[in-house]
């Protein structure tokens, strides 16, 4: 199975969990070995740390490394207001779920590169 169908399987699975909304997912980094992906999920609690992700192995169903980066909206807004590489990533990265909310979130993405280029001035 090619990795841009795993990759849409994986989230399509994620997006259909019963005990686990997810707003949009993008999956960000395309060109590395490991799988990362970025997911909004509503019912997660705040997080200070969201830009870190959690590392999974390869298993039987997901034949690749995977980095998520799961967060609520409010805790990934502002991992990108803070994290220039991860806003990069955002704004390169391809929305595989909810187009909608993804691209409302490299929009916020590509204006925190701007500001960064700004003061950087």
């Amino acid at each position: 199975m090619e990795k841009k169908q795993a990759v849409q399987e994986l989230v399509d699975a994620h997006a259909n969990l019963r005990d686990e909304e997810m707003a949009t997912a993008i999956w960000i980094r395309q060109g590395d070995t490991p799988v990362w992906l970025v997911e909004v999920l509503p019912g997660f609690t705040d997080d200070d740390r969201a830009e870190e992700p959690t590392v999974m192995a390869a298993g039987k169903s997901f034949k690749f490394d995977l980095y998520l980066i799961a967060a609520n909206e409010k805790s990934l807004r502002a991992a990108i207001q803070r994290d220039t590489a991860l806003a990069k990533w955002i704004v390169e990265g391809q929305v595989v779920f909810n187009s909608e909310k993804g691209k409302e979130l490299q929009g916020l993405a590509e204006q925190c590169l701007e500001a960064a280029a700004v003061r950087h001035v």
